[in-house]
């Protein structure tokens, strides 16, 4: 995987500020800058990129947490190409360039090789602090670090047994008591070097003067640290309260309007939709009245237009009446026709009812055949007689069944019966004990 540019959009003190690494076929690029530059945000910006942003981190006294943005394109070997910005945020923290589109954390895996962000950090992410740390494993022979900075740098796979192996050579070259001539040239001179060392290192008073300002340093130090963290909490603060400013305006101002308002009566639900329809109604309704009350006034400019007859007037008693009774005969004179179809099909009903009953008599002469009051009640007290002849009946036939279906039941149960004894000698028996 290659770096093609790191893009500190909102990191630390940066603010969109891009390190193009694509130009050229250079395996190597040296990133240089004075003390306090921003180099060691950007190697924390570039492990962020990869690894993702840490819950809590320092990098936000420029930009706050919800802004941090670092963005970058990744190169493969296979020529593919990813472009990806990293957020501060819970989940969905690996977006596209747009930065709106989500990636998946897994677009990711195929460009760092299975390195983890321990890993990382040791081999390729190495700061200033963890590399004399790292030397001093070297020189003591212990660490994880040393061991894999020493292997780094010197190409060795089986670092132990190299190890084993210088520790033998050493052993070899040079022993306590032993006379070696190079070597104890040697030893001569790093004795005489020491000894200039020595005369040319401070003294005493002065290195505890000057260790003695560097702890005052470090502590000075350590203050404005602290200083400046507590100055990026108020800062946070303020900010907090500066955004708040706008919402505490406008809730005082409708905290004031509702209470000029008191108290109000809270409005049904679907009012809104009710409301809208009574205005649209009662526009209708006064257009309506409008257009009526111009009518109005049209029809009494024609009435004050009007010449009123005098001997009209004095027959006003003999209209009135006829007035009223006009809608009667209106509706009469509109139901007649109705009435007298329904007349002739009556007439034709009866037509051929009597026809069926008496062909020989005229229709004129129908009202010979209606009955007297003595044959109403006659045929009246028949037609009680009947109902109780047919209900009788049927109470007949259904104790008919009911006793059919006994017999025929004592039928079988005869039929199932032994065939009887002959009772003559027991018949003898009672009448010689009588």
């Amino acid at each position: 995987m290659k770096i093609a540019r790191l893009e500190l959009r909102a990191f630390g003190p940066f603010t969109d500020v891009a390190l193009d690494f694509d130009a050229g076929q250079h395996g190597l690029h040296v990133v240089y800058g004075a003390n306090e530059a921003g180099k060691s945000s950007t190697l924390r910006a570039l492990k962020q990129l990869l690894y993702g942003i840490p819950q809590r981190t320092n990098d936000d006294f420029v930009h706050p947490y919800a802004n941090l943005r670092i963005g970058g394109v990744l190169r493969n070997g296979d020529g593919t190409r990813l472009e990806c910005v990293r957020r501060k945020a819970a989940r969905n923290d690996l977006r596209a360039a747009d930065d709106n589109a989500p990636l998946e954390a897994t677009a990711l895996t195929k460009y760092l090789g299975g390195v983890d962000r321990e890993t990382f950090e040791m081999m390729f992410g190495i700061d200033h602090a963890a590399l004399v740390q790292g030397g001093r494993d070297i020189v003591e022979g212990k660490g994880s670090l040393g061991q894999i900075l020493f292997a780094a740098g010197a190409g060795i796979a089986d670092l132990k047994g190299v190890h084993a192996q210088l520790e033998k050579d050493a052993g070899e070259l040079f022993k306590a008591g032993a006379k070696n001539p190079r070597i104890n040239s040697k030893l001569s001179e790093w004795e005489a070097a020491r000894k200039a060392t020595a005369a040319a290192q401070l003294s005493t008073a002065e290195w505890e003067r000057h260790d003695k300002l560097l702890r005052q340093s470090r502590e000075e130090l350590a203050e404005v640290e602290r200083s400046l963290e507590a100055a990026r909490t108020e800062k946070s603060r303020l900010e907090r309260v500066s955004q708040a400013v706008a919402l505490v305006a406008k809730l005082n101002e409708l905290s004031a309007r509702a209470a000029e308002l008191g108290e109000v009566t809270l409005l049904p639900e679907g009012f809104s939709e009710r409301r809208r329809e009574a205005v649209t109604q009662l526009t209708a309704a006064e257009s309506e009245i409008r257009v009526v009350r111009q009518a109005l006034e049209e029809l009494d400019s024609q009435m004050r237009q009007l010449a009123a007859p005098e001997p009209l007037l004095a027959q006003r008693h003999a209209i009135e009446p006829l007035s009223d009774a006009l809608g009667s005969y209106r509706k009469a004179q509109h139901d007649l026709p109705g009435l007298v179809a329904s007349r002739a099909q009556l007439m034709d009903e009866i037509a051929a009812r009597l026809r069926h009953l008496r062909p020989d008599l005229p229709i004129d002469q129908i009202e010979t055949l209606r009955l007297s009051r003595r044959q109403q009640v006659e045929i009246q007290n028949l037609g009680n007689r009947h109902e109780a002849l047919v209900a009788g009946l049927r109470q007949a036939r259904e104790q008919v069944a009911s006793l059919t279906e006994r017999m025929q039941a004592a039928q079988t149960r005869l039929a199932a019966l032994e065939e009887p004894r002959d009772a003559e000698p027991l018949k003898s028996v009672l009448r010689r004990a009588q």
